[in-house]
């Protein structure tokens, strides 16, 4: 009886200040936020007299609408690796992550979670005002690497929910070399799989779902890494992206469907000399660096995944862009810009971690 009183109380509270929220303009969302997105396959190198202006647009040539991003998503493939070092980030952050930390702060950046598994790190920053509506932070690893579950290949991943949505943001690194399509497949679809997390199921449970990476993807065909080098030189990308493996895997393969990519208007991310801006001859050029995100508003059916419920969020991408001058690694980063346009609502939706629908305290 006591505990009846107790709960019809605690949820006349809620319904009194959500109102008294709604009456003075609190407790919304801002109408929108941007999402400055990054992947960068590192080739174990240092964080040390790296220019990150450039690296994440606060040099000015930011597309959002601040010139500074609400939230910075970094997603890092071969960083130095270890057994020292998994060892020791096990208490204290990764070189780069700190590197991060420390000039982001300055921006008024705070880290909201970090994730390291063997070589691949992702780190999520948000502007200080944000992190008060930012809630259920999990982060998650799967190996698909050696012996299918070694973690030198997979993916990390951070979620949360974010206002009225429910986003997360995950760092892939697939299957190397020509003629692997088959086992990037194999390593994508286990990921969507056994990529699991507590407060929602999937992958695709999500409102908003980004997929950042080395993914790897090549060139099919029997051009020699010449003859690729000269149609790049004279600027014939679209005759290379029609053959390039995710852009066909993004039209006809069902897996891929359910996500959209901007055709990329930059030269190939991979393979460079290290410390020059000259492509390594001895191995084809490919677009392996990528960013894909979830096309709302598609009601497809992702391998068997249901389009996730409730969505509050609408995407609009800004720029794709891969930042040249970067020389200390064979890739190029890549970053996107992503404006998430918030609808406000006057009901608060609340969903169970299966999916199951809570009704909103007005209907109580």
């Amino acid at each position: 009886m006591y505990f009846s009183v107790y709960l019809y109380l605690h949820l006349y509270l809620c319904i009194c200040a959500s109102r008294l929220l709604q009456d003075y303009g609190m407790g919304q969302p801002p109408e929108e936020l941007c999402i400055y997105v990054l992947t960068w396959n590192v080739g174990a190198s240092s964080p040390e007299k790296t220019n990150l202006d450039s690296l994440l647009s606060l040099d000015g040539t930011s597309n959002c609408p601040k010139k500074e991003p609400d939230i910075f998503v970094i997603g890092q493939q071969e960083v130095q690796a270890s057994v020292a070092k998994q060892i020791s980030c096990l208490f204290t952050n990764h070189p780069w992550t700190d590197t991060f930390i420390t000039y982001l702060k300055d921006y008024g950046y705070q880290k909201v979670c970090s994730r390291l598994m063997q070589g691949l790190l992702i780190n999520v920053f948000a502007k200080s005002e944000h992190l008060p509506y930012i809630d259920n932070v999990e982060s998650q690893k799967t190996g698909t690497g050696l012996g299918g579950f070694w973690g030198n290949k997979g993916a990390v991943s951070i979620r949360m929910n974010l206002y009225n949505g429910s986003v997360t943001f995950v760092n892939m690194h697939l299957a190397a070399h020509d003629g692997m399509m088959g086992k990037r497949l194999k390593q994508f679809t286990k990921i969507l799989l056994y990529h699991n997390y507590k407060t929602l199921h999937y992958i695709f449970d999500h409102d908003v779902v980004t997929i950042l990476g080395d993914l790897n993807f090549r060139i099919k065909g029997i051009d020699n890494s010449e003859s690729i080098i000269n149609k790049v030189k004279n600027k014939n990308l679209y005759e290379l992206l029609e053959r390039d493996e995710l852009r066909i895997l993004l039209e006809h393969n069902k897996i891929f469907q359910c996500l959209n990519e901007v055709c990329p208007e930059f030269s190939p991310t991979f393979k460079y000399k290290v410390g020059t801006q000259s492509y390594n001859r001895k191995r084809r050029p490919a677009w392996c660096d990528r960013i894909l995100h979830r096309a709302l508003g598609k009601q497809a059916r992702c391998i068997g995944f249901p389009v996730a419920y409730g969505t509050f969020l609408k995407v609009q991408q800004l720029s794709y862009r891969s930042h040249w001058k970067y020389v200390q690694s064979d890739h190029k980063p890549v970053s996107a810009e992503f404006l998430y346009k918030m609808e406000r609502t006057s009901k608060c939706k609340y969903f169970s971690a299966e999916g199951d629908y809570i009704r909103p305290i007005d209907e109580l």
